[in-house]
């Protein structure tokens, strides 16, 4: 008996497809009931992995690159890692700039899957999932933008206005995060129920 190595990248690929789109909704169904918990839950996080980065960085910084390299990886480093310990011990302040910094990579992340649809081979209907997803996206992060950005700006300098700021607008992070788990696991899970009829077509 033969094997067609081809069906079994396919089944795997589809199955891999599929995993990730139901781990993913169930992610996001689980973030719309808690969306001040993710809030916080995403500042911290992006905190920890500031830190992670900076120290990867430094350590790399010795990679024997010349004596510049590693003073400018160093720098680099000792910034994330700033960076990583305000997000933790600052999270109502730092969660408006990483609200704002999530809806830029929104757009970005959108702009991406558009591309990506267009540039690979992937097929009609599975390309189609992509290009609906990335408009979503771009959407998503237009619309965080607009909705978490206060008329004064200058009021999140003081912490009466952070802390107005976290009760009128600090769930909108965590239901944007969570929008976002659900438009990528849906897009998974059709492209993974799509590649069979793509696949077929194509030969």
């Amino acid at each position: 008996m033969t094997i067609d190595s081809g069906s079994n990248d396919s089944g795997a690929g589809r199955g891999w497809f599929l995993f990730l789109g139901i781990a993913m909704v169930a992610l996001g169904v689980i973030g719309l009931g808690m969306t001040f918990t993710l809030t916080v839950v995403t500042v911290f996080w992006f905190g920890v992995l500031a830190i992670v980065a900076g120290a990867v960085q430094i350590v790399d910084a010795f990679g024997g690159r010349g004596l510049g390299a590693t003073i400018w990886n160093i720098i680099i480093g000792v910034v994330y890692i700033i960076a990583g310990f305000l997000l933790i011990t600052m999270p109502i302040s730092s969660a408006f700039w990483l609200t704002l910094f999530i809806a830029a990579s929104f757009v970005v992340s959108g702009i991406v899957r558009i591309v990506q649809a267009f540039a690979s081979g992937m097929g009609a209907g599975t390309r189609i999932w992509f290009i609906i997803s990335g408009a979503l996206s771009i959407v998503l992060g237009v619309m965080l933008y607009g909705f978490v950005t206060p008329s004064d700006v200058e009021a999140l300098a003081t912490p009466e206005g952070q802390v107005a700021w976290i009760a009128e607008w600090g769930w909108v992070l965590g239901m944007f995060v969570a929008i976002e788990f659900l438009i990528s696991g849906i897009t998974f899970l059709a492209a993974g129920m799509t590649m069979n009829s793509d696949r077929a077509a194509s030969t």
